[in-house]
This record gives structure tokens, C-alpha cells and sequence, in this order.
């Protein structure tokens, strides 16, 4: 009975093409319906990790499918998706990506990353400068090397400078750093040794070395910049005048620094010797735009106080293979 109704049917299918294209509306009609109904609208919003602050122009795509938006200047965005437990892929410039199943929900918050890129520009730099101290040594120059990066971002970097008014009274600077020894997305630590000499027409003259850690914080600090925390470790001699022998100590280093606006781009350091009845003081206020560096210098130990103005240029180099 049953074959034999299939075969009625389908012989009034073939000679009734009414009944065929009601059918047909009807399927398409029933196809269309359960379409629709499978799909759904999803709202959300795209934030930093590190700060939460919203990430306009993100990019939502719905996985497998041709089908994605972006956000707007408030991190927030709608898209409809084929399937309530569609995936997301969500992207932004500098961000890690980051795929969202949706598992049901209309509403979600997406916290991207920061894939921590970071270059330095540090590499491979000579710089060349003039200053004046405006106290006691008018005239002075100096000289400072960076090598290529020998592992990652680690390098060497090398200076010295000397300053003098001509006569008896001179001051010298020597120093070699080991640039980003340790890098994270939010740190990154150098280590340096620094050598300085002053020498006086009254007599007084000192020889300080000292060893110091930067940990270097990239995360803003009190919404000013980066912060900079340098400690270590100095060892002085000295003699008060020509009548006096010399005299030895040695103690802690402490200091601070930071950065001063995007616009502005300056850099201020802080630092102190603590020996044993002395205190060494040494502060900079720099400022690098392109090629071009000024600074400002305080030095001040036992007697001697010293202010410097300079500018000067870096040039990059290559090395022949």
C-alpha cells in the first residue's frame, strides 16, 4: 500500500506543476525560516589587558565564515553571527590574537594582550657632543659607541668625556654599559660600571667607580612615564688638599628616574653615593629628538659642584660582512 501511494504522488507531482511549485515555495519558505532563526546578534566590547582602556578599530571575525566587523572609537561593536556558539577571532595591531567561543551568549568583553614588541633603536650609534660646565670647566667634549646586538637586544655601549677650563681644574668621565640584559613586555634590566675624576687648581681631587642595576619599568607610573630604579654599589678616594693624604670610602648607590611626556620626550635621573661621612650627588634632565640629544648635568661631591649645558648628534653605522 505504501509503494503504491509514493507512485500516486509522484505521478500527481509530475502532471500537476501547481502542486510542484507550491511545494517548492514551501521548502524554501520552511529553509529560509530555519536560516533566520539560527542566526543571532552578539554585542561586546574590546579592552587592553594592561590598562583597560577600549581598543577602537579592532577586528572581529566570525571563524569559517565570511563575516566580521570592527570596533568603534569606544572599543564597542554588534555583529550577527550563523550560530549562537560561533567563534570569534579578535585581532589588533600589536596585540596578541585571541579566539572567543560564544557558547550561547549575546554579550561579551574581550581583553587583548600586548604581544610585547619592543625596539630599543640603541644599536649600533656613535654620538658625538659639546658642553660647558657653567661653574668651573667651560670647555668639554665627549664620544659614545654602541655596538650590534650580540644576543637579542643585549649590547655593549661605551663613553667618555672630559671637561676643563684650561689651566689646573679638569673633570672625566668614563663609562660602559650592558644594555637590556633581561627584557619583558613591562621591564627590562641594564647593568653599568662608571668611572669618574675631578681634579681642582686648589688641590682637591677625587676618583669615584661605582656598579650599578637599572630596573627599568615600562608601565606609566603615576601617569608621568616610565619609571627607573637604579642601585648599586661605590667606592671613592679622595684628598681635600695638597697637605692632606688621601682618604678612602665606600657605600651604597641609590637613585631614580623617569620620563616626561610623549610630546616633550624628556628623561630625569636622579643619584647618590652614600659613603661613609660623604654624599656623591648626580642629576640629568635629557632629551633625544631623532638624532639630536641635549642635556642638562647637576655633579656636586664634598666641595666641588659643577652645572653642565651640552648638545650633540648620533650618527648610526654599519659593519661590512
Amino acid at each position: 500500500m505504501f509503494i503504491l501511494f509514493i507512485h500516486e504522488l509522484g505521478y500527481t507531482l509530475r502532471k500537476n506543476r501547481r502542486v510542484q511549485k507550491t511545494i517548492l515555495l514551501m521548502l524554501i519558505l520552511l529553509f529560509t525560516i530555519g536560516e533566520v532563526l539560527s542566526q543571532s546578534v552578539v554585542h561586546g566590547t574590546v579592552i587592553s589587558k594592561l590598562d583597560k582602556l577600549p581598543l577602537p578599530g579592532a577586528s572581529i571575525q566570525e571563524k569559517g565564515r565570511e563575516n566580521g566587523t570592527a570596533t568603534a572609537s569606544d572599543g564597542r561593536f554588534s555583529l550577527e553571527v550563523g550560530d549562537p556558539n560561533a567563534i570569534l577571532i579578535v585581532s589588533f595591531i600589536g596585540y596578541i590574537q585571541q579566539e572567543v567561543r560564544l557558547k550561547g551568549r549575546d554579550s561579551i568583553q574581550v581583553e587583548l594582550k600586548s604581544s610585547c614588541f619592543k625596539d630599543f633603536f640603541d644599536h649600533q650609534l656613535v654620538g658625538i657632543h659639546l658642553m660647558t660646565g657653567i661653574i668651573n670647566n667651560p670647555f668639554g667634549a665627549g664620544i659614545d659607541l654602541s655596538l650590534p646586538a650580540f644576543y637579542r637586544d643585549l649590547t655593549l655601549k661605551g663613553g667618555v668625556e672630559i671637561q676643563s677650563n684650561f689651566d689646573k681644574n679638569k673633570v672625566s668621565n668614563a663609562q660602559i654599559e650592558l644594555k637590556h640584559i633581561l627584557v619583558t613586555c613591562n621591564f627590562d634590566l641594564d647593568a653599568k660600571w662608571h668611572h669618574r675624576r675631578v681634579e681642582l687648581k686648589q688641590g682637591f681631587s677625587s676618583d669615584a667607580n661605582s656598579w650599578e642595576a637599572s630596573f627599568n619599568f615600562s608601565r606609566p607610573f603615576l601617569n608621568i612615564g616610565e619609571l627607573r630604579l637604579i642601585a648599586g654599589y661605590g667606592r671613592l678616594n679622595f684628598n681635600k688638599n695638597d697637605m692632606d693624604g688621601s682618604q678612602s670610602s665606600s657605600g651604597p648607590l641609590v637613585g631614580l628616574g623617569t620620563s616626561i611626556g610623549e610630546l616633550l620626550r624628556l628623561s630625569v635621573t636622579g643619584k647618590a653615593a652614600i659613603y661613609r661621612d660623604k654624599v656623591e650627588y648626580q642629576g640629568e634632565l635629557s632629551r633625544q629628538f631623532n638624532k639630536i640629544n641635549t642635556f642638562a648635568r647637576f655633579y656636586s661631591f664634598d666641595s666641588f659642584t659643577e652645572f653642565s649645558l651640552g648638545a650633540g648628534v648620533n650618527f648610526g653605522y654599519r659593519l661590512k660582512k
